[in-house]
This record gives structure tokens, sequence and C-alpha cells, in this order.
């Protein structure tokens, strides 16, 4: 048979096989080549900022360095009218955060802040002892909150050097607050409100603008009061400073009153922590201090049965009354205690279990006296109290 030479169609594939796997082998090691040369450069980098939307809730005022939480914790015993209103107290330790440069020396940058869940709401704040390792600052609650829960919606920013006056308006803080610096006895329904002395009716009640309070004389027989008309509560703790001067003819009596429903002359609704009696008076028949309902001229329902008289010097006095709960009501007085909130055991305490049950008006009462009356406050009560804490620092972003 002839030779036959190699076919051109046979030989044409092979070759082209050929050079596509040259090709490939050659490209695979181009490949491992740059991407050995690829892994050797540095890692790029991660061009991510925290801001303050990143936060939860988003930070409310990039000017303030830090905030912490603060959570609102309720008692079994919620107050008449809820908590939204509440007034609550948080103690911090101003005198560090001083020391770490974290919060101005004056304490004008420490903030209270509510979150609603879409908006920020700056609050009315009362401070007490800036630079100091438990400083109180009070503020009230702006929703309700359940009895034996907690609220974890308010914030406590602070570190802004330049931070404007802080608001500071404690009749946003409390249910009132007067301290007199102006005359705002239009506020009040004036007169006999009872019969607690004699029978007139003493209404002469002046602004002394020089002193920032209010000044009376009584004169014998007439008995006089500031009420909060329309006022509506029934769980409250009252306060207020009071200074004697004069008695007539021998007996005084003056007192805070709750609960009160009364036309302003005469009343048979009503709970009072009262003062009566003082040294340079004669003596008289009245247990002092007492609890009494409805009436002034019997020896009360709960009284102290000592002597706790306060002079007629002009010294500054102050007196403090809680009422709250029914079936039974429960109330608590205190003399010359720490301000703004029970923090000393009380002078006296008692339940009435024939209680009145009512919401009503809150009045300061006085009768055959000569003095003044000074900061009158109002907040709601109730016990136990609500609890503040606070959480970790959280740095501004």
């Amino acid at each position: 048979m002839p030779n036959r030479q190699p076919s051109a169609r046979r030989t044409f594939p092979l070759t082209i096989f050929a050079v596509v796997l040259a090709l490939v082998v050659g490209a695979g090691g181009l490949l491992a080549a740059w991407a050995a040369t690829f892994t050797d450069q540095a890692p790029v980098p991660d061009n991510t900022f925290t801001t303050a939307a990143d936060f939860s809730p988003p930070w409310w005022d990039g000017s303030y360095g830090y905030r912490q939480q603060i959570t609102v914790t309720t008692g079994a015993n919620g107050p008449f009218n809820g908590y939204n209103g509440y007034s609550v107290q948080l103690s911090t330790d101003t005198a560090s955060l001083i020391g770490d440069s974290k919060l101005r020396a004056d304490c004008d940058d420490l903030r209270i802040v509510f979150w609603s869940g879409s908006l920020w709401t700056e609050l009315d704040r009362d401070l007490y002892s800036c630079d100091a390792a438990n400083t109180e600052v009070w503020f009230q609650l702006q929703e309700d909150i359940a009895a034996s829960s907690s609220a974890a919606n308010y914030y406590l920013y602070y570190g802004n050097a330049s931070a404007s006056d802080p608001p500071a308006n404690r009749s946003n803080v409390y249910l009132h607050y007067n301290d007199w610096s102006t005359d705002r006895l239009s506020e009040y329904a004036i007169g006999r409100q009872d019969d607690w002395h004699g029978t007139g009716s003493y209404t002469g009640f002046t602004w002394d603008s020089g002193n920032e309070r209010v000044n009376f004389d009584t004169g014998d027989d007439s008995t006089g009061g500031l009420r909060l008309p329309s006022f509506g509560e029934r769980d409250v703790y009252v306060e207020q400073l009071v200074r004697y001067t004069g008695c007539f003819e021998s007996d005084i009596t003056q007192g805070l009153t709750a609960r009160y429903l009364g036309d302003g002359t005469s009343s048979d609704n009503w709970y009072a922590f009262v003062q009566a009696n003082s040294t340079g008076c004669s003596s008289s028949p009245y247990t002092n201090p007492v609890m009494q309902k409805d009436t002034r001229t019997d020896g009360g329902f709960c009284g102290s049965g000592a002597g706790s008289e306060w002079a007629l010097d002009g010294s500054t006095h102050r007196q403090a009354f809680a009422i709250w709960g029914v079936n039974d009501t429960n109330m608590k007085g205190w003399l010359d205690k720490s301000p703004r909130k029970p923090s000393e055991a009380a002078d006296l305490a008692c339940s009435d279990a024939s209680d009145h049950e009512n919401a009503g008006d809150v009045a300061w009462m006085q009768a055959q006296m000569t003095g003044s009356f000074d900061d009158f406050l109002v907040r709601r009560y109730t016990e136990p109290e609500p609890t503040t804490s606070l959480g970790g620092e959280e740095t501004a972003p």
C-alpha cells in the first residue's frame, strides 16, 4: 500500500489544543502572581464613621460630650393622677465630673432630656449642691408609668463648656412652686377657708417685694389662708417656710391643708398638719403638732402630745405635709427638716380608715398670728416614691 502522509484535518485541532493549553497555564501563573502581589498591599481602609444617628436613641445635641441614661422605677402604689407630672429626684456625683473636666464648675451644662420615641425635649431642672458627691437634680416626668415598672427614656447630658443658661423654672418641675420673687397673690383664693379660730375672715396678706415674701397680721379671733383653687390633686407633698412674730391673744395656729372641698369660708372636708402655740403665747389646750380632719376645735385624731413650739422671734421654720392613698389615707408631717423631700424621719405619722378619698385643693392657713410666709411648694406624692438610677457613660460621636 502506498505511504500516506498525516492529514492536515487531524493535526490542526491538536495544534489549537496545545496553544490553548499553554495560554491557560500561562494565564494561571499570571493570575497567581497578580493575586500574590495584591495580597501584599495594605488593607483598604473602612471609611465609616460613628454619627449621632448611630446611637439609639440618636444623640440629642452634638455640643454635649457625654450622656447617661436615666431609669425611673415605680413602686406598687401609683399616685392619684398618675406619674405624668410627678417630680423625681436624681442624685449624681458632679464633683467627680468637674474634676475630670467633663462638667463646668457651675453645673450649667448639666441637662435633663426626654426622648419620646421620635423627638427630644429638654426639661426644666432644679439643681442643688453643684460640685458635690451627691448633687440633687429634680425634674418632672413627662408620661405615665405603670406601677411596679420602669421607664428609661430620660437622659443626663453634660460636657458643653459654652452652654447657655439651663431651663430652671421650678413651676415646670413641681405642681406648684412660689418663691414670692414676684407678686402672685392673685393666683390664690384668699379668705377664711374654715372656722379655725374666732369668727373673723382675714384677707390682708401683702407681698413684701424687698424680702420676697408675704406678710400677714390676722388680728385676734380671725382666720385666713391662701388656697390653690380647682387644684384637683389627692396625693401630695406640701411644704412652706413660715416666721412667727406675734400672737393674739394667747394662741396661734397655722398649718398645711389638703383634699379641701369648700366655698372658701367653711368646710367639713379637709386634712391638715397643724403647728399651734408658741413660746411667748399663753398656754392653750391644743395638742402640738397634730393631724386634724374637718375641725380645728378638737385635739385632732393624731398628735404628738408634746409641745414642739416655735419662738416669736421671726426665725425661719420649715413645715411639710404628705398625704397619699385611700382606705386608709396615710399622712406624715415634718418640722424643720430637709427641703423638697422627706429624707428624714417624720415628726408625726398616722392614717385614717374612715377617710376622705377625694381630690381637692391645697391651702396654707393661719389664725391669731403675725408673721410671714415664703417658698410654697406642692408636688405629687406616694409611697414608695419612684427611684432613679444612671446607666453607663456614653461619649459623643
